[in-house]
């Protein structure tokens, strides 16, 4: 039996986890809307799966937790999540599909309301795999931007060795470096390069270590995924045209 207020601590804690701007999970607006239909399901008392199943069949559930557990489920494929969550959302809309011979996407009413409900549902995939995208695009200016950034400092100090403008700045500044055999004064160029190159190096590498770590962990496989989720938004697409509801402007309504 599935109980709604488990599935709900679970995905309350699955949130939490993600509340750090830096995190993020791929299609987690899949997740999210799970999270506002069993959270409601808690509000309301209602229990388990099957009292669930029981109000989808007398037409009980609101139309707004229709849209989030429809959203849930047409993304199901797209985010990591608990085993349970996944499989309670398949087994409501199997147990409907039981008892009714039809799937709950499929038994909406009035006409007026599957259409909002459905194109609704649309926007948010069509949202996530947008977000998706920005996000892989971003990571990748980030990590070019990075790279780029440590080659500029590198070159720069280089040059600026190799034309002894450190060592005539320490000459300036510090004359006594070079009345004995000091290390600053063998080796000053090289030591203020250093500091001047590592230095800034750490903090550049300090503000963009999460989005340099998501790349290196997830920036290969984002492409895949996009490609996966726009899969999924066409398949729902003519899903929707065989209802005769246009996506095309489905942003405004």
């Amino acid at each position: 039996m599935y109980e709604t207020g488990e599935i709900f601590s679970l995905l309350s804690k699955e949130k939490k986890d993600l509340k750090p701007d830096h995190k993020y999970k791929t299609c987690e607006e899949g997740l999210m809307k799970a999270l506002h239909f069993f959270r409601w399901c808690k509000k309301t008392e209602v229990k388990d799966a099957d009292k669930v199943v029981e109000l989808f069949i007398k037409k009980k559930i609101p139309e707004q937790q229709v849209e989030h557990f429809g959203a849930a489920l047409v993304m199901i494929e797209h985010y990591d999540t608990h085993d349970i969550i996944k499989s309670a959302l398949k087994y409501i809309n199997d147990q409907v599909i039981e008892k009714t011979g039809k799937p709950i996407l499929d038994s909406i009413e009035p006409p007026r309301v599957e259409r909002r409900i459905l194109k609704n549902i649309y926007t948010s995939l069509e949202e996530a795999v947008e977000r998706l995208k920005t996000r892989s695009i971003s990571l990748k200016k980030s990590y070019k931007g990075f790279w780029l950034t440590i080659l500029t400092f590198f070159i720069l100090n280089v040059s600026l060795v190799g034309l002894g403008i450190y060592n005539k700045l320490i000459l300036h500044f510090v004359p006594e470096a070079y009345a004995g055999k000091t290390l600053l004064g063998h080796y000053g160029g090289l030591i203020v390069a250093a500091v001047l190159f590592f230095i800034p190096s750490l903090l550049v590498l300090f503000l963009n270590r999460h989005k340099l770590s998501e790349h290196n962990a997830k920036g290969s496989d984002y492409p895949e995924e996009i490609q996966k989720m726009e899969e999924t938004l066409e398949a729902f697409a003519k899903k929707l045209a065989e209802k005769k509801i246009n996506v095309k402007n489905a942003r405004g309504k």
